[in-house]
């Protein structure tokens, strides 16, 4: 093994690294999407945003591993900032600085390599982006080319963090500091928005997989937008922009959802699955919602579908959308999960190294954009992950203005025909809840007896359970979950405030508080009780 040597501008290397104020800080939802995009496009389980400091890389980013940070002497990120272009590692055991490296060696048993370096405008190399295999590999032309830019793109919101950090402790001088950061940002944005465009060009003569040249697109349209809002700001001189206080932006829905769909075509193609997809009426054509957290929830579910999915069949998705928010559901016929699996939704993301990892992680991207998720599956027969995301339209987001005046609700739920639900409470807790199912023309039994309830459980097949939290012990809904972990649970609570990790440690999968209306009712049946062949 061969140490890395140290640059040798490395005592102002380290200086412009302090500056940014970045190491040690909580993960950010904006550089885990960079790091899980170029994990897709690379085709590699690991992938990070590596920093190296005096004594080690420490990850800002990371994807498939679980250490947070590794010793300089033995990284691989310590040799690829010694140069300015990508560095790739075929195969480490033919190549003589790592053979033998304890990363090599023993876990996670690196066998393949590459990071692109994170350049500040300076010319500083701070760390790198880089995509890591166990089997030896070869990028390809456009995945090194794709990879490259999307070190750029970190290393662009790394000074936007950086000028935002001097912000904060520059109020007073905010109007400056931030038309000094559009135009030192103009020459580098241009530059990414013009190398993008030319890969985008590229494909359109060489042969590429539909993934990779939907990326450069997202990559592209993404610069695009920030160049739009440097030149706004250099052009009006205002600094008091805001965006919506949720960080949500508005969406055109059919050409999202076409593009996320053709994202993942070549996938299922190379592993010969049929992806086909259906988005309902009921679906507007614009919306406003977190489109990035959207983007990587769905990314992500739909490939961990194809990923599991048996050879020559399909994989679903349906798209609906109620006033409260978007409801997918993705189905696969794969091999399905077994009680320990489905179990581990209700856990904490982090844990071993598995598949229960990739399925607890999903209810980490689902909180991210403050929605819901919920699996139903079947041992040898498939897996069916239903998750919603707040949205809403133009007309809902500024109701109290006669112009926009949002749609009036549908007064009944969008639920499969005849679902079982049962009802867990002294009758007097939820008599107005029993008298909206009967308005709503759905039979629901009740039960007062927890061990009666219990056996009701053990006896049928039911879709929901109901609930009263002060009738029923956390020890006595953990033992339902555990009888049945793809039943869906939801507490009555008179409590105004829920936290959800809470509900969760006990496998609820949501709360509803007393007094429950009309339109809470309808929009909690919709999600967990979509249509017979949508969610079955």
């Amino acid at each position: 093994m061969i140490q890395p040597p140290l640059p040798e501008n490395e005592e102002a290397r380290l200086a412009e690294l302090l500056s940014y104020g970045i190491l040690d800080t909580e993960s950010e939802t904006l550089f885990d999407d960079i790091t899980s995009l170029a994990s897709e496009i690379c085709d590699t389980p690991i992938a990070l945003i590596s920093l190296v400091d005096p004594d080690r890389q420490w990850f800002k980013s990371k994807v498939g591993l679980d250490a947070s940070e590794t010793h300089r002497n033995i990284s691989f990120c310590g040799h690829a900032i010694l140069d300015d272009a990508l560095m790739e590692i075929n195969d480490t055991h033919r190549d003589e600085r790592f053979h033998d490296n304890p990363l090599v060696t023993g876990p996670p048993n690196i066998r393949f390599y590459a990071g692109t370096p994170l350049i500040t405008p300076e010319g500083y190399a701070l760390g790198t982006l880089c995509a890591i295999d166990s089997e030896p590999k070869r990028l390809s032309k456009m995945q090194k080319s794709a990879l490259t830019t999307l070190g750029k793109s970190v290393m662009a919101h790394l000074e936007l963090r950086k000028q935002n950090l001097v912000l904060r402790q520059m109020n007073t001088l905010k109007s400056k500091y931030l038309t000094d950061i559009s135009r030192r940002f103009q020459t580098p944005l241009q530059s990414i928005c013009t190398f993008s465009r030319l890969l985008e060009e590229e494909t359109k003569t060489t042969p590429v997989s539909a993934v990779f040249k939907d990326s450069l697109g997202l990559i592209h349209e993404s610069s695009q937008n920030l160049m739009r809002a440097v030149e706004s700001v250099l052009a009006t001189g205002k600094t008091d922009i805001k965006a919506d206080s949720q960080g949500r932006t508005t969406i055109e829905t059919k050409p999202f959802f076409n593009h996320i769909f053709h994202t993942m075509a070549g996938k299922a193609r190379r592993g010969r699955i049929i992806l086909t997809g259906q988005l309902d009426a009921s679906v507007p054509e614009h919306l406003i919602l977190d489109e990035a957290g959207l983007g990587l929830l769905l990314l992500k579910i739909t490939g961990n579908a194809i990923r599991y999915s048996s050879k020559d069949t399909a994989v679903h998705l349906q798209i609906y959308y109620r006033p409260s928010g978007l409801i997918i559901s993705v189905q696969d016929h794969g091999r399905g999960m077994n009680r320990d699996q489905l179990m581990e939704l209700y856990a904490a993301p982090d844990g071993e190294h598995g598949e229960v990892v990739a399925i607890s992680g999903l209810r980490r991207l689902a909180d991210n954009v403050k929605g819901r998720i919920k699996v139903r599956s079947w041992q040898g027969r498939g897996t069916c992950v239903t998750f919603a995301v707040p949205a809403v339209t133009a007309g809902e987001k500024t109701a109290g203005k006669l112009e926009d005046a949002p749609a009036k609700r549908p007064d009944t739920p969008f639920i499969k025909d005849n679902p079982a639900i049962l009802i867990l409470s002294a009758q007097d807790d939820v008599s107005a809840i029993t008298g909206m199912l009967t308005r709503l023309k759905i039979d629901a039994g009740t039960e007062s007896d927890v061990k009666e309830a219990a056996r009701k459980l053990q006896a049928r097949q039911y879709d929901l359970l109901l609930l009263s939290a002060k009738a029923v012990t956390n020890e006595e809904i953990t033992q339902f979950r555990q009888q049945d972990p793809c039943l869906a649970i939801v507490a009555l609570t008179e409590d105004l405030f829920t936290e959800d990790k809470q509900l969760r440690k006990t496998g609820i999968d949501a709360a509803l508080t007393l007094p429950v209306n009309n339109d809470t009712l309808c929009d909690t049946l919709s999600f967990f009780l979509l249509p017979d062949g949508k969610n079955q």
